[in-house]
């Protein structure tokens, strides 16, 4: 197996800090470093997501798992480098991606938005089997 690592132009979501500033809660003593949800892939309701003592590259890692944004990347670009307590609501079904992006930017104070960036790939070059013993 060979391969090598190269910068790609890649479509992207960025998540960044919106106009108004972030509306987060920094997690006091130890980070518990947990999250949970409901509903998330619901075809109507609310769907909640709630964090202790999260990081942001891991609330943008669980965007890109929900089925709006799933197949896509979602890079942390808000320069927060603590921990955080949220609760974030929004409606789950057909809108869940817009109704998600309204959320972060009104609850958390958040901005997610889809642009070209620069990313770190994987490239394999070449791949063969391996010999008999």
């Amino acid at each position: 197996l060979t391969l090598h690592h190269e910068s790609r132009e890649m479509k992207a979501y960025v998540l960044v800090i919106d106009k108004g500033g972030p509306k987060l809660h920094e997690t006091s003593g130890a980070p518990a470093k947990s999250m949970s949800g409901t509903n998330q892939r619901g075809s109507n309701g609310t769907a909640t997501m709630t964090g202790s003592g999260v990081g942001m590259p891991a609330l943008a890692y669980r965007i890109a798992q929900q089925p709006a944004f799933r197949g896509g990347m979602v890079l942390d670009k808000t320069g927060l480098n603590g921990y955080y307590d949220f609760t974030l609501q929004w409606e789950a079904g057909e809108n869940a991606g817009s109704s998600l992006i309204t959320a972060l930017r009104e609850q958390l104070g958040l901005k997610l938005s889809s642009e070209k960036t620069s990313v770190d790939v994987l490239v394999i070059d070449r791949a063969e089997k391996p010999a008999e013993n």
